[in-house]
C-alpha cells in the first residue's frame, strides 16, 4: 500500500482563541484558514511539517459541542489525505474494519470518510482525497 500523508491534527477547544494564542505564540503558527460549518468553526493553523484544526463548538448538540460535553477539549481526530479513498475504504472494510460519516459523492467538494475510533484504539480518523 502506498504511503498516505498525515494533513492534521484536530483538536477541541472550549476556547479557540486561546489555543491559537498557544500555538501562534510558542511554536510559530500561522493560522491560515477559517471555516465556518452549521454546528462549530474550524480554524486552521499551519506550522513548517503539518498542521492543526481547531475547532470551536457553535451548536452545543452538534459533533464538537457533544464531543466536549463527553469528553472535555483535547484530540479530536487525525487527519490522512489519500490518493484513492475509495479503494481504501474498500481495503478497511474487508479487514473489518468499520468506516463511518462517508461523503463521496458530492463533485462540489472534497470526498471524506472517518474510520470508527472502536476500531482504531480510540482515534478517529478522517480520510480525505
Amino acid at each position: 500500500m502506498a504511503q498516505e500523508t498525515l494533513t492534521h491534527v484536530g483538536i477541541a477547544s472550549a476556547d479557540a482563541q486561546a489555543t491559537i494564542a498557544f500555538f501562534t505564540k510558542y511554536f510559530g503558527a500561522e493560522e491560515t484558514m477559517t471555516k465556518a460549518f452549521p454546528t462549530q468553526i474550524s480554524h486552521m493553523l499551519h506550522f513548517a511539517a503539518g498542521g492543526l484544526e481547531i475547532m470551536e463548538a457553535t451548536d452545543p448538540e452538534g459533533t464538537v459541542g457533544k464531543y466536549l460535553q463527553k469528553r472535555g477539549p483535547g484530540l479530536h481526530h487525525i487527519s490522512f489525505d489519500v490518493k484513492d479513498i475509495t479503494a481504501l475504504i474498500g481495503q478497511l472494510e474487508s479487514d473489518g474494519i468499520r468506516v463511518i460519516a462517508k461523503r463521496l459523492d458530492d463533485p462540489a467538494q472534497r470526498k471524506v470518510a472517518f474510520v470508527d475510533p472502536r476500531c482504531t484504539g480510540g482515534i478517529l480518523i478522517e480520510l480525505v482525497e
